[in-house]
């Protein structure tokens, strides 16, 4: 049985609700409207005998660090991704945030003053931690309700998939300025084309959910009250499958997705063939030939 229980919510900040879902790891960014990024709660599963336990960590006051700043993201929430990479029994992984809007990305006041080296450590390390969320074996889901801007729009383009709530916003506002968001570019791009990439860019102008859903940059533009239900919806299904196989095939479609045709099917046809070999994969075959349910 999933259940359910409120986040100790902040001040300012509204409360949120969050199924508790044995197999879902779920990241918390808290006050992401200050640009601060906060782990406020996981959850993960570990064996007690026959029983599963979870293992919480509460943690919803924002501090300084938690910003993106020269140091990147906290390594609270870098560390949060990677457990959940890691624990077994954990199928998928929700991004989420306790707050008015999902994430504002960079704060400009621990930006200003810094030398090249900084700048660069800063983009390099934020870089890898996007790169991270799409290498996890399990499905990462981003939850958005509010505005996703700047940085805050690459990490929900990063994800594998996302529902937005139908009054959520998504900018990348630096062509109205002095800093072209060029790493959110990339995630941008590769999710709604050049063409309309371009035009984010360029124009720094917001797109709302139903723009984003048309674009192909969401998944799911639902109601406010109902994205939290969703989201976990969503992921029950992408879910359901072996782990091991759902690991192979992400790792391989991303691999291959970029690739020209003739190099793409080459490593497709390797992971399928990998995945014939294993217990999963027999188990598959035998289950679908005497049409009975397969166990994983």
């Amino acid at each position: 049985m999933v259940g359910i229980r409120p986040l100790r919510a902040q001040k300012r900040v509204r409360q949120r609700y969050v199924l508790q879902d044995p197999n879902v790891h779920t990241v918390i960014l808290a006050e992401p409207s200050d640009s601060r990024f906060a782990l406020g709660l996981e959850h993960a599963r570990t064996h007690s005998g026959d029983k599963r336990r979870p293992i919480p960590h509460h943690n919803n006051e924002p501090r300084s660090e938690e910003k993106l700043t020269h140091h990147g993201p906290p390594p609270r929430v870098t560390r949060s991704i990677k457990r959940g990479r890691y624990r077994r029994l954990v199928t998928g992984i929700i991004i989420a945030a306790n707050g008015p809007a999902f994430s504002a990305g960079h704060d400009f006041h621990e930006m200003q003053g810094m030398d090249q080296t900084e700048a660069e450590d800063l983009f390099n390390f934020c870089s890898d931690f996007m790169q991270l969320i799409s290498s996890v074996p399990q499905p990462v889901i981003a939850q958005v309700d509010g505005i996703a801007t700047a940085a805050g729009c690459q990490l929900m383009a990063s994800c594998d998939l996302v529902v937005a709530a139908d009054t959520a916003h998504f900018q990348t506002p630096g062509g109205k300025g002095a800093i072209f968001c060029s790493t959110p570019g990339v995630a941008l791009s590769r999710n709604i084309g050049r063409k309309r990439a371009m035009e984010m860019l360029l124009t720094g102008d917001p797109i709302d959910a139903a723009t984003a859903l048309s674009w192909g940059l969401i998944n799911r533009a639902v109601p406010a009250d109902q994205v939290a239900n969703v989201t976990r919806e969503l992921l029950g299904r992408a879910t359901r499958g072996s782990r091991s196989s759902t690991s192979v095939g992400k790792r391989a479609t991303y691999a291959q997705m970029n690739l020209p045709t003739e190099s793409a099917y080459p490593v497709a046809s390797q992971a399928m063939a990998d995945e014939t070999q294993t217990r999963d994969g027999q188990e598959a075959m035998a289950a679908f030939i005497e049409k009975r349910r397969a166990e994983f």
